[in-house]
Order: structure tokens, then C-alpha cells, then sequence
């Protein structure tokens, strides 16, 4: 499975999560998550990067793994 596939997965997961929360903050914000994840499969552009002299191009798994963490906190609040 490639990661836009995983990615998709997670925010199907999320949705799902999303319709047994009663809390209406949390079930707000596993739809957030679910966004999100979703994003991420989505394909990039092509950025010009060498028109940014100095400039690395982002770390998107940084971002991703920052976004599971966030994911994991909100699980533990929900039903913690």
C-alpha cells in the first residue's frame, strides 16, 4: 500500500471514530484529523523550490508524524 493510500485509511478511520464521540468538541475535532490526513494524499504541485535560494523543500513526514502524534492525544482525550 502506497503512503496516499494510508493516509486515506487513516482519515476513514478518523471519520468513523468521529461518528461514536458524543463530545460535539471532539467529534470536531477527529473531523479536523480526518481533513488532515486526507490533505496529505492529496498530490502536491510542483513547487519552483530553486526560486527560494537557501530553501530546503518541507519536511512532509515531519508533518505527518506530527499530525499521528496530535491523533493519538486526541484518542487518549476522547476516551481516555
Amino acid at each position: 500500500m502506497n503512503r496516499s493510500n494510508g493516509y486515506r485509511a487513516k482519515a476513514f478511520e478518523l471519520l468513523s471514530l468521529a461518528e461514536s464521540v458524543n463530545d460535539l468538541e471532539g467529534r470536531a475535532d477527529l473531523l479536523r484529523f480526518a481533513r488532515h490526513w486526507m490533505s496529505l494524499s492529496e498530490p502536491m504541485p510542483n513547487l519552483p523550490f530553486t526560486s527560494f535560494p537557501g530553501r530546503k523543500p518541507p519536511d512532509y513526514r515531519a508533518a505527518a508524524t506530527k499530525l499521528r502524534c496530535g491523533f493519538l492525544l486526541l484518542v487518549r482525550r476522547a476516551f481516555g
